[in-house]
């Protein structure tokens, strides 16, 4: 039977694919997929270079300790001063010393409640860097948002990983697919649409 056809170009596409880029700067230090290989959702594709993030961290880490010792330091200096206040506000009460040394003792013992208020401020800075820190870590490594097949891999082990900027594209990493949503995209020529 002879049947009449259309020649067009055109190409397969997904409706469910997703390319991936990374929001860190970095050289890529291992690739864990390859192009046609299966992935499942939250499964681990790519490494970022992660040196300089780990110890981002560990200073950070640092930095919360010190400060909570700092914090710990602050608050027995200030149980000790308000013991001498209340030792100086009995001796104040009964004439034994003079108001500018009681005043003196009421004022330090203020300032001791102030920088125990500066170092617990301190300590909140200090969790917020570590949490930034660590936030910046875990975006060293790109995991698989979605089940589907690697349908191109654009990024190489050695090669440096660009994050995207406000109208500069960074890198494309590779695209994930999901085989079952493929379809075609034809180009048919206006003097054929009547024959499709």
């Amino acid at each position: 039977s002879i049947q009449s056809s259309v020649l067009a170009s055109g190409h397969l596409a997904h409706e469910e694919e997703v390319q991936l880029t990374t929001e860190e700067i970095g050289r890529v230090t291992a690739i864990f997929v390859e192009e046609g290989d299966r992935v499942t959702a939250g499964q681990l594709l790519l490494q970022i270079d992660d040196q300089m993030h780990r110890a981002a961290v560990e200073q950070s880490t640092a930095q919360v300790r010190l400060q909570e010792i700092a914090i710990e330091r602050q608050r027995l200096r200030l149980e000790n001063v308000r013991k001498q206040w209340e030792r100086q506000s009995m001796l104040h009460d009964q004439g034994l010393i003079d108001q500018d040394s009681f005043d003196l003792m009421t004022n330090e013992l203020a300032l001791a409640a102030v920088d125990l208020e500066s170092n617990r401020e301190s300590l909140s800075q200090a969790r917020a860097q570590l949490e930034q820190a660590q936030d910046r870590l875990r975006k060293t490594r790109v995991y698989s948002p979605m089940d589907g097949v690697v349908t191109s891999l654009d990024i190489e082990v050695g090669e440096t990983a660009i994050s995207s900027t406000t109208n500069i594209p960074g890198s494309e990493l590779m695209t994930i697919a999901n085989p079952d949503s493929i379809h075609t995209e034809v180009n048919v020529d206006e003097a054929d649409i009547a024959n499709v």
